[in-house]
């Protein structure tokens, strides 16, 4: 937080240059300049299932995939959601006796 109200500062202030986010403890700063473009996974490495897909499965291409997550497509190819680690935990919660065999089909 601190490193946000540094850069927020610096921009909307008259800091000397040699405060920036290059300066703040430890850098941390640098990686609130960073893009998303910068960090996010593309093509082969986005694991995607379909709306059909089962959640056994889901969850071995999301463990293939090593994201914690899975893009989930409809039949023309677009977004429909996201399917996450979260949401298996809330699935687990709420069903009782829980188990990954019950979703084979």
């Amino acid at each position: 937080m601190g490193d946000a109200l540094a850069i927020a500062s610096f921009e909307n202030a008259a800091f000397p240059p040699r405060i920036s986010p290059n300066f703040t403890r430890r850098g941390a700063g640098r990686r609130l300049l960073l893009r998303v473009s910068d960090l996010m996974h593309t093509g082969d490495k986005i694991p995607l299932v379909s709306e059909t897909t089962t959640v056994t499965d889901t969850l071995i291409v999301m463990s293939r995939g090593r994201l914690g997550t899975a893009v989930v497509i409809d039949t023309a190819g677009k977004l429909a959601g996201i399917f996450t680690d979260g949401d298996l935990r809330r699935l687990s919660e709420r069903a009782s006796g829980f188990s990954i065999c019950r979703f084979r089909g």
